[in-house]
């Protein structure tokens, strides 16, 4: 029986692995890296709560996979006093987790990762 492949069932999931050490021997890693140490040095006293990185998406998609390979490099690394934690705010294609970051207070210790993806 012919299937078309839009509803043949996918295949499995390649578990993607995070592995902190390879990523930050990419040019990315050690960009990501430099800046944070720089930050670490141009302050002392930052951070000196742990840093809320907002994923306007749900788990396990690409924004989130890519925190949590930073986060696991930051914290292997032990190049922040403080943690940096993951909250995956979905919906609305990213816009409510967007907007949560803009109308939180500026004081450095919220951000948001937000990339596009580029399709053919």
């Amino acid at each position: 029986m012919f299937i078309p492949s839009i509803l043949a069932p996918s295949p499995p999931r390649q578990q993607l692995p995070l592995d902190a050490p390879h990523f930050f021997n990419s040019p990315l890693g050690v960009g990501l890296a430099l800046s944070v140490a720089t930050i670490s040095l141009a302050e002392d006293a930052y951070p000196a709560k742990p840093i809320k990185v907002v994923v306007p998406f749900g788990v396990g998609g690409g924004s989130d996979t890519f925190v949590r390979v930073v986060q696991l490099g930051i914290e292997q690394g032990n190049l922040l006093p403080e943690s940096a934690v993951v909250l995956n705010v979905g919906g609305a294609g990213g816009t409510i987790g967007s907007y949560r970051v803009k109308n939180t207070r500026p004081d450095g210790y919220t951000i948001l990762n937000l990339h596009e993806g580029i399709s053919r």
